[in-house]
């Protein structure tokens, strides 16, 4: 006969943020939530690594880009199926192919599927209470925990990519959401990341149709606004500095969401970042290594801010040798 023995334990119960799946279990004395935040690329290259080293790493950084860390989209729902010998026609074999690996092509797509029926009043709402949105928004908005405290979350688009689709498909639409975000994340941090991801895809766009924008130098006691002429031919993209090359009237984009400093380039004199708030400091080693690529004399670091930021942005402390702009783009 077995015995029961009773022993202090703690029970953890994993679940997606749908709260229906989890809301009896926090009415337990002493339960409490906290998040898990999505995959960080060291370590869904350190899974590859070990558990998927059939995958390519350049597909593994081609997905990352599209998707954000998710691994079950990026790792797992990179392989399919492979067909048995022709003899075996219609039998399914539980093998993997391994070393063509195709995708799952139904996974891959239903982010597009989740892009194009995203409705927009859906996304605030998944941004603003993502335990009771709709599952496909999930794909497109991640929880993001803030500061290594994992009772406290943030919600983010979940790539570049997204961002960039919502801005495109959005047309008009978009800048109305646009506003309505921008407003919102001043009196709620909850919407601050997404709101600035989206700014900053707006702003992307808005730069590379080129025209005239009112700028204004970061100097101490003085409010005098200029204009500056941008004619952009094409856009480029780099994965590392020395990639940029010297010809001017093209918008440089880093290929990672991540690059330090900088969000964007054009020779011969601009660095730009994109900013919804004021920065207290930037990284200057970075900077140091954009302007480095640039090839005019002067080196111009524009803050790119919507209209309610640009009159009273200030110069950042940190930032030296290299002069301080805040650029306005008119329609946030």
């Amino acid at each position: 006969m077995s015995l029961a023995y009773e022993r202090r334990a703690i029970t953890v119960v994993l679940a997606s943020p749908n709260r229906d799946h989890y809301k009896e279990f926090l009415k337990l004395p002493g339960a409490t939530k906290l998040y898990m935040s999505y995959w960080t690329e060291d370590e869904v290259m350190k899974c590859r690594e070990r558990v998927h080293p059939d995958l390519s790493e350049m597909r593994v950084k081609e997905l990352l880009l599209l998707w954000g860390g998710i691994p079950r989209y990026i790792l797992e729902k990179v392989r399919v199926w492979c067909m048995l010998p022709s003899a075996c026609t219609g039998i399914i074999s539980n093998r993997t192919l391994p070393a063509t690996q195709a995708n799952d092509v139904t996974a891959q797509q239903s982010l597009d599927d989740a892009l194009s029926t995203c409705n927009w009043e859906d996304l605030k709402h998944c941004v603003g209470e993502p335990d009771s949105a709709q599952p496909a928004n999930h794909k497109l908005v991640h929880l993001e925990v803030e500061a290594n405290d994992f009772s406290r979350k943030t919600m983010k688009l979940a790539s570049r990519y997204v961002a960039d689709q919502l801005a495109i498909r959005g047309g008009q639409e978009h800048k109305r959401v646009l506003k309505e975000m921008v407003q919102s994340c001043l009196g709620s941090p909850a919407f601050a990341a997404a709101a600035g991801q989206m700014f900053k895809a707006f702003a992307h766009r808005v730069l590379q149709e080129g025209g005239i924008f009112e700028v204004r130098q970061l100097l101490p006691g003085t409010s005098n606004s200029s204009q500056i002429h941008y004619v952009v031919s094409r856009v480029e993209q780099f994965g590392k500095l020395t990639e940029v090359k010297p010809e001017q009237q093209v918008y440089w984009l880093p290929d990672h969401p991540n690059f330090p400093a900088v969000d964007a380039l054009m020779q011969p004199e601009s660095l730009f970042q994109m900013s919804l708030s004021q920065k207290k400091e930037v990284n200057m080693n970075g900077l140091r290594a954009a302007g480095a690529q640039l090839t005019g004399p002067t080196k111009r670091l524009y803050f790119v801010v919507p209209a309610h930021v640009f009159e009273k942005y200030m110069p950042v402390h940190n930032v030296s040798g290299i002069e301080q702009w805040a650029l306005k783009i008119v329609d946030v």
